[in-house]
């Protein structure tokens, strides 16, 4: 009968350990890369195609393209603000841009989902009006720009805690969820 010890010496012996490897492999990383890449370029070009279009061309101006443009807008907002930073913190394993810049990723990270909400919810006033009341209330333009902005408002300021509860800690990750303290807890 050999011990444990012995058997650990022995090339192909497999211990009860567990493997820790720093980050993705290579492979891993350039697979996502490639692929979130793309995603990032469709993302960019077709909101700004949106964009572009709806600006350009005075036909295209009515309420609900105003809403529309607000959408892309979060898009672009999401594409530019926060995604090249977490394929940045997927692809180096850990996060190297500090502290503050992990805050304002995870700002706009929370931002554009609650702003794409809250214009959701004002398309869905726009149509109920223009529906049950299509004769005696019409969303103006002017309204509409009104909603919009509250809505980039509204969620600002309800965002606005991330910046005191998320951020790079020891391990030089940019978290994505609230530290487990109270506060944390407080805020969700």
């Amino acid at each position: 009968s050999r011990d444990l010890a012995a058997l650990s010496g022995e090339p192909g012996w497999m211990g009860n350990g567990t493997d820790l490897q720093p980050g993705p492999r290579p492979g891993e990383v350039a697979t996502a890369s490639i692929f979130f890449g793309a995603l990032w370029l469709f993302s960019v070009f077709g909101n700004s195609l949106v964009c572009l279009v709806i600006h350009r061309s005075r036909r295209t101006q009515s309420t609900t393209n105003y809403f529309v443009v607000s959408l892309a807008c979060a898009d672009l907002l999401v594409s530019v603000a926060s995604t090249p930073f977490v394929l940045l913190q997927f692809a180096a394993g850990r996060w190297t841009l500090g502290s503050a810049m992990c805050k304002a990723v995870r700002y706009f990270h929370y931002l554009t989902p609650g702003v794409q909400i809250y214009v959701l919810l004002s398309i869905c006033i726009d149509r109920f009006y223009t529906i049950v009341y299509p004769l005696s209330f019409k969303v103006s333009r002017e309204k509409a720009k009104k909603m919009i902005a509250a809505s980039w408002i509204f969620d600002a300021a309800f965002v606005t805690p991330v910046f005191f509860f998320y951020g790079s800690n020891w391990d030089h990750h940019c978290n994505y969820f609230p530290p487990s303290s109270w506060e944390g807890t407080a805020y969700t």
